[in-house]
């Protein structure tokens, strides 16, 4: 089984927990039918990416930060 197909049933198969993204997202189908933009989307992460900085929630870089040692989180 797909990933999508996965999410789409609403069913874990071996590989994916389909869960946490079914809490995020809802009705995975109506999330694929929703328009996309991309440059919106993608514009965290290319700034992300232009300045060698990853992309997540604050907590998220909170705990990396904590783990490795290394400040991630514009100062």
């Amino acid at each position: 089984m797909s990933s999508p197909l996965a999410l789409c049933e609403g069913a874990n198969d071996g590989v994916v927990t389909v869960a946490p993204v079914l809490r995020r997202v809802g009705d995975f189908g109506a999330f694929l039918d929703e328009a996309f933009d991309e440059a919106f989307s993608y514009a965290a992460r290319r700034k992300a990416e232009s300045i060698g900085r990853p992309v997540g929630s604050s907590q998220w870089l909170e705990d990396i930060e904590a783990k490795t040692g290394i400040a991630l989180r514009p100062r």
